[in-house]
């Protein structure tokens, strides 16, 4: 399923690699990262669970024999695997009784809701892989050369080089348009936030929650961006601008759904010192999988 107008992507020498030694891989991370370009990319056949043709005529055979769904030419790709979730066990039983590599590539922009009464019953271990896909670097768009190497600086084999002068506001602007792979302006990032607070908070586990209180806890994150900031710190951002009681309780439940739609990766704590015991002690830090979320929940503006 090559196309000509792909943009090639850090993770696609990593698909290649996973697929040679697994049956099958799953990218995931957040919605509009590119997952879907990059998986069908790499497989040679697909079935999308999230299309509305025919009304959703994909998703219901899915649903009706997952075994059918998920036979095709391979890679097969099956984007938003966890719309069905059943199809996990049913990739994961072919799997095993084919006993082949590089067979599925598995989508998902959300983790399956820990109430979900059919959840996959296997992990998948040793036979899935897991891949985390980020929205774009600026070398993987085209706005940096790439000359200087992030490996080359962690492994000591960088060369010095120039490249080039770049002016403040337009690192600015960087951030604010953020790495959305139809990039270009700030709107996506708004638009962003809007499908979350409107539908995809409500879509975990059909649990309705309040959308104001969802925004003033984003904003909080925005504002503690990168940093250790307590449970409590976000309790307390929330409660001075909502007048209702919320619990702390409430307030980790959130912070939950976000970890599930993959709208927050909080940073591991790292010591250069292996037996440091700042690998372990320290709070990991709050982090968006963009810069622009946080631009957009802030309203920065260059």
């Amino acid at each position: 399923m090559k196309n000509d107008l792909y943009r090639k992507r850090i993770i696609d020498s990593l698909v290649e690699e996973y697929l040679s030694n697994f049956g099958g891989i799953l990218i995931r991370w957040p919605k509009w990262c590119g997952k879907t370009w990059t998986s069908a990319h790499h497989a040679s056949s697909a079935i999308y669970l999230d299309d509305s043709a025919n009304n959703f005529q994909a998703r219901s055979l899915a649903e009706i024999s997952p075994d059918i769904a998920i036979q095709g030419e391979t890679p097969r790709l099956i984007d938003e695997w966890q719309d069905v979730p059943n199809l996990w066990d049913a990739v994961r039983h072919e799997i095993d009784r084919r006993g082949k590599i590089g067979r599925f590539i598995l989508t998902g922009s959300a983790t399956v809701s820990r109430n979900e009464e059919n959840q996959p019953s296997h992990s998948g271990a040793g036979r899935i892989a897991r891949l985390r896909m980020r929205p774009m670097s600026l070398f993987e768009s085209g706005d940096s050369s790439g000359d200087v190497s992030l490996h080359d600086l962690m492994t000591g084999s960088f060369s010095p080089c120039m490249t080039g002068e770049i002016s403040l506001s337009r690192l600015a602007s960087f951030i604010i348009n953020g790495g959305w792979p139809e990039g270009g302006s700030r709107l996506i990032a708004d638009e962003y936030i809007k499908a979350l607070l409107e539908t995809d908070m409500f879509k975990v586990d059909n649990v309705r929650r309040d959308s104001h209180r969802m925004n003033l806890l984003l904003r909080s994150l925005a504002r503690n961006e990168s940093t250790t900031c307590t449970t409590k710190k976000i309790w307390q951002d929330i409660c001075v601008h909502d007048y209702q009681s919320i619990s702390i309780d409430t307030v980790s439940d959130y912070l939950s759904v976000l970890e599930q739609l993959f709208v927050t990766e909080n940073i591991p704590p790292f010591s250069a010192e292996i037996r440091s015991p700042i690998r372990v002690k320290q709070a990991e830090k709050h982090h968006f999988p963009d810069p622009s979320l946080p631009a957009s929940l802030l309203h920065l503006t260059e």
